[in-house]
């Protein structure tokens, strides 16, 4: 059925506000954010957890919420855009409370009610003496997060990725006693989280590299084989980001174990940067990556064979000297991974650079004009493409889930204006 002249001109005018709230994202998520004390007058939020990394150098003393919804869906555009909270004391942006969470930039005059994601009690509940929050973390609305171990055996090497800040994150702001969380933990505290929140519909496990990469998949398989009921109970979609093994075929007993999709992440898609930013996954090898990351699209299917890289650092210099930084470059840089990564029918994800004093590129002062433009494009790429199943919501998980990155909302935006035109 043909839709109305009335509801066409709603659906535009939904679309623009969530155009422009995208925008709004991309402001937040490049420049961060800052937050009045008062917002503890309001109801209750999920709280800000350090699990990977921090995103800033400065610190906030007191609960702020992980993440607010700042475009929520509705009848005629049903989808979310959904942002973190990175804070930056020194933001244009800040969170306030008056009769409700309020988003504003008194520079801009701009003002938007706005809503924290709803609070968990996982810091009330305990899995062997130890908070379920220091072992499961709320991502977005719908996703159970775990980090198996913040070590890395490219630490002890002096091979670490030059961005990385999960062992020294883990130092400073330590929520689990040991730096890799026991597997009966980690397994009895995915089942207490899907009992405690029924908006929990993922799981992603993300570990440093255990011993080898070998022993590192095994542990998440181990993992996946514990957690088999409530998988098959709840209809969880369960994935994995960590290196690929060096025996391929470990991939089909991942697969066999229940897990659906797999990130290989390549961090920087040029051979020669990558060799310099990510010495411990080079001398694993640049065409072994993408070996395994096509391997692995036929084990896991199509669409669910993932790579992520850093925006913000694909147009580095080979000296890492950040203050030469061109917006501009680096959208070129990041379209090209895009490209790359689609022409191996792999699907390309992004995450932002981020700086919180720990790691050896040091600061980056990102462009959120420029990021946002980078979002859309990747988009209209990635929808275009076909790799993702029609029959998906967004890119990977749901538009609620990936509240640090605009991927989802870019390939959001492209299917709705593709929708528009029809």
């Amino acid at each position: 059925m043909l839709a109305t002249e009335e509801y066409k001109v709603e659906f535009r005018k939904e679309l623009k506000k969530f155009e422009y709230f995208m925008q709004i994202k991309a402001d937040l998520i490049a420049k961060g954010i800052s937050v009045k004390n008062r917002i503890a007058e309001g109801s209750a939020f999920n709280t800000k957890q350090i699990h990977l990394y921090q995103h800033h150098v400065a610190t906030h003393s007191s609960p702020i919420p992980e993440d607010i919804i700042l475009y929520p869906e509705n009848e005629v555009i049903p989808k979310t855009v959904i942002s973190k909270l990175r804070f930056n004391p020194d933001s244009e942006w800040y969170l306030d409370y008056e009769k409700g969470y309020k988003l504003r930039n008194d520079k801009k005059r701009e003002e938007y009610s706005v809503t924290p994601t709803s609070p968990t009690n996982f810091d009330n509940q305990f899995i062997q003496n130890s908070p379920l929050s220091s072992i499961v973390q709320k991502l977005g609305i719908d996703v159970a997060g775990v980090i198996i171990s913040n070590y890395c055996f490219y630490f002890k090497t002096k091979k670490e990725c030059r961005f990385c800040e999960i062992y020294q994150t883990h130092k400073s702001h330590k929520t689990f006693t040991k730096a890799t969380k026991p597997t009966k933990e980690i397994i009895d505290g995915l089942e207490l989280a899907f009992q405690l929140d029924s908006n929990l519909k993922y799981i992603l496990l993300n570990s440093g590299n255990i011993i080898s990469y070998d022993q590192t998949v095994l542990e998440f398989i181990k993992i996946a084989q514990g957690i088999k009921k409530l998988k098959e109970n709840r209809n969880i979609d369960l994935i994995g980001i960590l290196m690929p093994p060096e025996n391929f075929s470990l991939m089909d007993e991942m697969k066999q174990a229940g897990f659906d999709k797999v990130y290989f992440d390549i961090e920087v898609f040029d051979p020669s940067l990558f060799q310099i930013i990510a010495p411990g996954k080079a001398e694993y090898g640049y065409k072994r990556m993408f070996s395994a990351l096509e391997y692995a699209r036929e084990i896991f299917g199509k669409g669910s064979s993932y790579s992520s890289f850093i925006y913000g650092l694909q147009s580095l210099p080979i000296d890492l000297n950040t203050s030469t930084w061109d917006p501009q470059i680096e959208n070129q840089k990041a379209l090209e991974a895009v490209d790359g990564l689609l022409d191996r029918g792999i699907v390309p994800l992004y995450c932002v650079y981020h700086y919180s004093g720990h790691n050896q590129i040091g600061p980056l002062i990102l462009d959120a004009e420029a990021l946002f433009e980078f979002s859309v494009q990747y988009g209209e790429k990635v929808y275009t493409s076909g790799v993702i199943p029609g029959s998906r919501d967004s890119v990977v998980y749901s538009s609620t889930s990936v509240t640090n990155t605009l991927l989802n909302d870019g390939y959001n935006l492209a299917k709705l204006k593709n929708l528009c035109l029809v």
